[in-house]
């Protein structure tokens, strides 16, 4: 992950262009999907018969797409600290792109600390339960 400047310009190489490409690939996929009418079944509840922690999600996506956060926070109580999760994590890759600074091995180390992933684990159960709630 480096960044090599010089007087006149920036070159982006590494890691953060990566990032950044996928991003605007998978937003560019979904703004181009979201209005048609396909619809992807959830697979473990087809198998189990109950809804997954993330049954709900493409659906809220699309929701805060149309600026409606608090009728995607009822489809799924993850989308919205998903969507703002991702937004963070873009934000760091751009600025780590054209800075040059490490942002996102930092903003890595801080995900991988044992808190935020039991803080995580339990989000994911509390989702959980509440998809199992509604049904």
């Amino acid at each position: 992950m480096t960044c090599i400047t010089d007087s006149t310009t920036i070159v982006m190489t590494g890691y953060s262009k990566k990032v950044i490409a996928v991003y605007i690939i998978g937003v560019l996929g979904f703004f181009a999907l979201r209005n048609t009418p396909i619809s992807i079944p959830c697979i473990f509840r087809l198998i189990f018969g109950i809804p997954c922690p993330a049954c709900g999600l493409t659906r809220a996506f699309i929701l805060i797409s149309q600026l409606r956060f608090v009728d995607a926070m009822r489809m799924n109580i993850l989308s919205v600290p998903l969507f703002l999760g991702g937004i963070v994590y873009f934000v760091c890759a751009v600025s780590e792109t054209f800075t040059g600074k490490e942002v996102l091995r930092g903003f890595n180390i801080m995900l991988a600390r044992c808190w935020v992933i039991a803080f995580a684990a339990v989000l994911v159960g509390v989702s959980w339960w509440y998809n199992l709630a509604q049904t």
